[in-house]
């Protein structure tokens, strides 16, 4: 991205969605745009529709600020595939961490990764998991056990859990850690994606970077080991349904090597008195709340009883994932899943928060408090940078449907950034290796840290556990 000083380094986008895959008149594109026009306006007219206007038309080989008939009918004649492709590889995105949750056939994360020439991990969300393992469960015990073993499963071949959206889905497939696909040709493959085993190298992290993710797991699950419903833990010898105090559904304790983390079921509004809890819930709640929800819910519909979204979330926590919260503001008042957060700490699991523009400060307060807590944002990060550690800062996106969103939303933040790092090396408050190195923690070691994530290629990221090996200080 030409004009960044500090911010030229690779980019991971920690949180985003596929895009559409089909060609776009001005109605179907200006309804993919964030926001809500007035009667007898359009959203080209919104700092999002002037800044699709100044930057994607260039990489469509057309001038900056065209009409957007003009930039549109351009993007046909390209074709879908073709635009999409030009325009992600020009956003320097290497990794993509795909929540799969959203409706609408947008694409997968190996086709989002072939398009962008990088690395494309699935974030799973809960819900539409459960709602997936209902389909073909015939009874609460079935279901249970069915449930468990998806999510113990998914975590095999995922990056990490989701919870919650409303829309549906709570994260039903994890970030799965691996090449993206060998093709650049479509959708279907990435070239330049990177591979998925760990080499062992002992720096501190998992899989590839020291530790097996079974091993974290059995450290997360022995930390559960004294709450209601966790008795057993990886390697006692205590397996099967009866290793958790015969709480229904966890059938193995283990969480499977190569998932990377969870997506919460469903986003928990500010101020809205309802929290996660502090502990799982009964086996019976769970029993009774599951044959409810079975007797009772409508073909294909996703779980909102809070007894099974604790549930949900409880067993995502076990697997030593990293577990995604999509807070939305709703009003004033504390974030409802504060206990939740504290009663979480030490389990061995990460937690990523991702506020509402209004509760950024909130969550980055609650990232500089508690050790396993993240804030991930794509908007300026000043705000949060100015109250959270620099290593619990990450960039996402949030991007959904547009590809143009996604080369939006990293020009402005890495505009934001490199403005922020330069006025902090501009006023001597820190030298210049501290600002690259900053920029670099943000832009994309924080993420490859908590998603355990390979390095890519021509990284200046430091060495983990010496960050300042390189002049640092």
């Amino acid at each position: 991205m030409a004009g960044a000083r500090w911010a030229r380094t690779h980019l991971v986008d920690a949180y985003c969605h596929g895009v559409d895959p089909g060609d776009l008149g001005l109605g179907a594109f200006e309804a993919r745009l964030p926001g809500a026009a007035a009667a007898g306006t359009t959203l080209f007219d919104s700092p999002i529709g002037f800044a699709v206007r100044r930057w994607c038309p260039p990489l469509l080989g057309l001038e900056p600020h065209c009409p957007p008939a003009r930039y549109l009918a351009r993007r046909r004649e390209l074709g879908a595939y073709e635009a999409t492709r030009r325009l992600l590889r020009g956003t320097a995105i290497t990794d993509y961490l795909v929540d799969t949750g959203e409706p609408g056939g947008l694409t997968p994360p190996k086709e989002l990764g072939a398009a962008g020439a990088a690395a494309a991990y699935e974030i799973v969300r809960l819900e539409p998991l459960a709602q997936q393992v209902a389909d073909t469960s015939g009874t609460v015990d079935c279901f249970l056990a069915n449930l468990a073993e998806a999510i113990h499963g998914a975590a095999l071949t995922v990056a990490g859990f989701s919870c919650g959206d409303g829309a549906g889905a709570g994260r039903g497939r994890h970030a799965r850690p691996g090449p993206s696909g060998a093709a650049d040709e479509g959708y279907g493959g990435a070239d330049g994606g990177h591979a998925g085993d760990g080499d062992g190298r002992d720096d501190g992290g998992f899989g590839r970077f020291g530790i097996g993710r079974a091993d974290a797991a059995s450290a997360g699950f022995a930390a559960l080991s004294g709450l209601p419903g966790f008795a057993g833990s990886p390697g006692s010898g205590d397996t099967g349904a009866a290793g958790f105090s015969g709480l229904p559904g966890f059938a193995d304790s283990s969480a499977p090597p190569g998932s990377s983390g969870w997506t919460d079921p469903e986003p928990v509004p500010y101020g809205s008195g309802r929290g996660y809890g502090t502990r799982p819930p009964d086996p019976v709640e769970v029993r009774y709340a599951a044959g409810r929800w079975l007797g009772g819910r409508p073909v294909g519909g996703r779980p909102t009883d809070p007894v099974l979204l604790r549930h949900l979330l409880w067993h995502a926590v076990a697997t030593g994932l990293p577990l995604l919260l999509r807070h939305h503001p709703a009003g004033p008042g504390p974030l409802a899943g504060v206990d939740f957060l504290r009663a979480t700490a030490g389990l061995g699991t990460d937690v990523v928060l991702v506020p509402g523009p209004a509760h950024q400060a909130a969550a980055a307060d609650l990232a500089a408090a508690l050790p396993h807590v993240y804030v991930a944002l794509g908007t300026d990060p000043a705000a949060v940078l100015a109250r959270a550690p620099f290593g619990k800062v990450l960039y996402a996106s949030g991007a959904v449907g547009l590809p143009e969103l996604y080369v939006t939303g990293t020009r402005g933040f890495r505009t934001a950034l490199d403005r922020l790092v330069g006025e902090r090396v501009g006023a001597g408050e820190w030298s210049a290796a501290d600002g690259e190195r900053v920029a670099a923690l943000v832009a994309e070691g924080n993420a490859r840290r908590v998603y355990r994530l390979p390095p890519a290629t021509g990284s200046r990221l430091p060495h983990p556990r010496f960050p300042f090996a390189d002049g640092g200080f």
